[in-house]
């Protein structure tokens, strides 16, 4: 973690989310390709209500995300960009993303669960009905 993203970090503990901004626009402009820094400008931008913004920093960590996700096929961090996306009711745009997520690593329950709500949340409901049968195929089986 960049010096830029602790002070941030710090100026969030301490309910600063102006401060932690401009230390999360130093770290993104220290480093664009950040997913990291990205994020956190993101988030504490919509904190701001300054949502238009902070969604367009969101989306970029998320394509960060899906690069280094590719790469080790782990998807856990691209699917809690996922979920601040959703947080932000933002279910059109974090659409593509778990479906990047599905495709990278179809073994996932956890990312075929956020589809299927992410379906459910557009209208798309046989969409999400296929992404539910996929969930619980992934599911554990629990033996009682």
């Amino acid at each position: 973690m960049t010096n830029f993203l602790q002070l941030g970090q710090a100026a969030i503990n301490a309910r600063n989310t102006a401060e932690a901004v401009q230390w999360f626009e130093k770290a993104v402009q220290k480093d664009p390709g950040d997913a990291t820094a990205l994020a956190c400008l993101g988030q504490s931008l919509c904190w701001l209500n300054q949502h238009k913004q902070g969604l367009d920093y969101l989306y970029k960590s998320g394509k960060q995300l899906i690069k280094k996700a590719r790469k080790s096929k782990d998807t856990s961090q691209l699917i809690l960009l996922v979920e601040q996306l959703q947080f932000w009711e933002d279910y059109q745009g974090s659409l593509e993303l778990v479906k990047q997520a599905v495709q990278i690593n179809n073994s996932d329950l956890r990312s075929f669960q956020i589809l299927a709500h992410t379906y459910s949340r557009l209208n798309k409901n046989s969409l999400a009905l296929s992404a539910s049968k996929q969930a619980l195929k992934k599911a554990p089986i629990i033996p009682y």
